[in-house]
């Protein structure tokens, strides 16, 4: 651009004449323009509606009009072609250094892509990108079959010599100008890439632009194949979701050749990547991977519109986004894994940071697999927000969307979105470089056949997952049937288990979890299994109704959960199962750290028998290291209000931690300890007859004898 505004300014107060060449009977015609003052504004505002050429690439006049000029340019006629194939058709070497081409479209018999262009006779013909800057000694005959050849340069009979037209632009190029037609028709992954790898701003005016797979690039997963090679500082504008498509041609992917590929593919480290106003069509009817797909059998290929991937050893660097954004984008009709990855390692390696994805749509995908991740968040400081991910019917986990989004870093957020119709709203999951912090899941709407919001952890990428805000989201559970054999754990709104590494510091607040699903499902698990743990988690204030299980510690997993807090929570409308006739608002089992259960409001459904609060053993012992409970609320139509066998091996607190059926026969106990009878008892005789309300300790340890360990607190009557 500098180039452009020194040559305007020496020729500042020059005039110049226009002078139309070309094929055909029109060829000899001559358009005299006025160019007073041939600085780059000026020249625009003296062409009129051809200014608009230079803005967007489009349209040229269909005719020359003739404005005759007072005097000729010193800098030489202004030249006038119908198309980029006539260039070849000018002897550079008689044209003065600096002069004019008006080529009226790029392709012969098109107005779209044209431009003012000037002579640069020191410009190495080796510079030819086939769009900006063009040779005129590199050959095309203007055919659609020949084009890729001509932006390659191929045939370039001086390769070593000089002399270029150069393009007059504004801030930005078109693919119009290097030759798109977007006709949903013409294969524009040429003139698109030709485009990208020029480097300045991409503004695709409204249209469908066909992508073949083109490109070989090797990602973290091995060769692949896509239609376009992101570049460092890509920025791509299109007009609008709908308006401008990038399109995959029918059957690029077949049941006879099944490929691994994606539309936009990186594999290096990626700078200010800038996407905007475009529908990613991957048209994945036409386009399938899965040729057992009868047999139950699916490839996991990922088909992304923008799939960044690498480590050092597969590509030569660890293939990340940095400060990067894509907005208002709509990706659809994908048959396989992913539709966006900011990055995607299968080894330990340098994160993405500081993307951005929002305001964009998501739809139909997954629908030739059955491991759909619409977005692979890779990377620290991902920020997706105000999205939406749909499908058109209820995903089994399988032909269908698995998860909106996978978030494998710290510090990202998913917040304001909606997820409809998918088996799964996020995995919060780690990485294989360093454990996973800071992360929310805010103000969502989910709308799941699944799971809402879960942790996963497995090995290796179980380093951690800490700092996890969950709040204020909306998790429906709707009825459907789950299809994927790897979904067979009941349905769950909010899954907090950690299958290897440790989960600290996990709040669930504020959310309201429904239920209209009849099979068996829970509310809220609090869970580990052997190779991992969670400690200090707090679950408050969310309303939860309709399910079988409302809130569970434990339940049958083997590994330890420290320090749980759960209270202010509404438990309502409790629902059975043919696996759970009898619902419970809450479970605790297992070998657990300490609890405290507080001011909790649980209540069953119309006719329906269910239980309080349950704590004890589930295929397993039953210990706490202590417990508090108190103030918790349970509908008298329950069949019992609370259920307490469990084994505190610490210090119990709160009345109804202490409050028992019967004299304990578990947990360990310090002299002084008090304990409630839930229905005193009244004994002995007239006059002298007394209330048994419950049990002082007088031992320390876990036996739990009458008059060795405890004796009795009675209360007079005076009957």
């Amino acid at each position: 651009m500098p180039e452009t505004m020194d040559h305007f300014k020496k020729s500042d107060e020059q005039q110049g004449t226009v002078r139309e060449q070309g094929q055909g009977s029109d060829g000899d015609k001559e358009l005299l323009l006025s160019t007073q003052a041939l600085g780059r504004r000026k020249f625009l505002a003296a062409v009129g509606s051809l200014g608009a050429v230079v803005a967007a690439g489009g349209l040229l006049l269909s005719s020359p009009q003739s404005v005759h000029a007072s005097k000729k340019s010193s800098i030489g006629d202004v030249i006038s072609l119908k198309s980029v194939a006539d260039i070849q058709n000018l002897n550079l070497t008689s044209l003065t250094d600096g002069q004019h081409v008006i080529i009226s479209g790029f392709h012969p018999s098109t107005k779209m892509g044209g431009g003012i262009f000037y002579v640069d006779k020191t410009r190495a013909k080796s510079a030819h990108n086939g769009g900006t800057i063009i040779s005129a000694t590199v050959p095309w005959n203007g055919t659609a079959a020949g084009l890729v050849g001509f932006l390659n340069k191929t045939g370039e009979t001086a390769p070593t010599g000089t002399g270029c037209l150069i393009r007059l632009y504004e801030e930005r190029f078109t693919p119009y100008m290097f030759g798109a037609r977007a006709n949903g028709t013409a294969d524009d992954t040429a003139a698109i890439q030709a485009a990208i790898d020029a480097g300045s701003p991409l503004y695709f005016p409204e249209g469908t632009y066909l992508l073949t797979l083109a490109k070989n690039i090797t990602l973290a997963g091995g060769p692949s194949v896509c239609s376009l090679i992101a570049r460092d500082k890509m920025n791509l504008i299109g007009a609008g979701i709908g308006k401008t498509i990038f399109k995959l041609k029918n059957n690029e992917s077949t049941d006879a050749s099944p490929k691994y590929y994606n539309i936009i593919a990186g594999n290096t480290v990626i700078n200010n990547l800038y996407v905007e106003g475009i529908t990613f069509d991957v048209n994945g009817a036409n386009n399938r991977i899965s040729p057992n797909r009868s047999s139950g059998s699916y490839n996991a290929f990922n088909c992304a519109g923008i799939f960044i991937s690498g480590t050092v050893a597969t590509s030569g660097a660890d293939a990340r986004l940095y400060n990067s954004k894509i907005t208002n984008c709509e990706f659809i009709n994908s048959p396989g894994v992913t539709c966006i990855a900011t990055g995607q390692q299968e080894a330990p390696g340098v994160h993405s940071n500081n993307v951005e994805i929002s305001f964009c749509r998501f739809y139909n995908n997954g629908i030739d697999s059955s491991d759909h991740s619409s977005i692979y968040m890779w990377g620290d400081s991902i920020n997706v927000h105000d999205c939406v991910f749909d499908h058109p019917t209820v995903s089994t986990g399988i032909a269908g969307p698995v998860v909106a989004a996978e978030l494998h870093g710290s510090e990202n957020l998913f917040t304001n979105n909606i997820v409809n119709n998918y088996t799964q709203g996020l995995w919060i999951s780690g990485n294989q470089q360093t454990p996973s912090r800071g992360i929310s899941i805010t103000g969502n709407s989910f709308t799941v056949s699944w799971f809402g919001v879960g942790l996963f952890s497995i090995n290796p990428i179980g380093l951690g997952t800490s700092d996890v805000l969950i709040g204020q989201n909306r998790i429906h559970i709707i009825a459907g049937e789950i299809l994927n054999p790897g979904m067979g754990f009941p349905k769950t709104a909010v899954f907090l288990n950690m299958q290897d590494g440790g989960g600290d510091r996990m709040t669930v607040t504020g959310n309201q979890l429904y239920c209209t699903d009849r099979s068996s499902n829970i509310g809220i698990l609090v869970c580990a299994a052997a190779n991992g743990y969670m400690k200090d988690t707090m679950i408050t204030d969310n309303l939860l109704n309709g399910f079988c299980r409302g809130i569970c510690v434990g339940l049958g997993a083997l590994g330890s959960v420290y320090n749980t807090i759960i209270k202010s929570n509404v438990i309502c409308n409790l629902q059975g199962a043919t696996s759970v006739p009898t619902p419970q608002g809450m479970h605790v089992s297992g070998t657990q750290g300490g609890m405290i259960i507080s001011s909790n409001d649980i209540s069953g459904g119309t006719g329906t028998t269910y239980q309080g609060i349950f704590l004890g053993n589930y295929g397993a012992p039953a210990t706490l290291e202590r417990l508090h409970m108190e103030g918790n609320r349970i509908d008298i139509s329950a069949s019992y209000s609370i259920e307490d066998t469990i084994v505190v091996n610490g210090q119990r607190s709160g009345s109804q931690a202490l409050t028992f059926a019967a004299l304990p026969a578990q947990s360990t106990w310090k002299i002084g300890d008090s304990i409630t009878l839930a229905t005193p008892l009244q004994a002995g005789t007239a006059p002298n007859k007394y209330m048994i309300v419950g049990w002082q300790r007088i031992t320390n340890g876990t036996g739990n004898v009458l008059n060795t360990d405890w004796l009795e607190r009675r209360v007079l009557t005076g009957n």
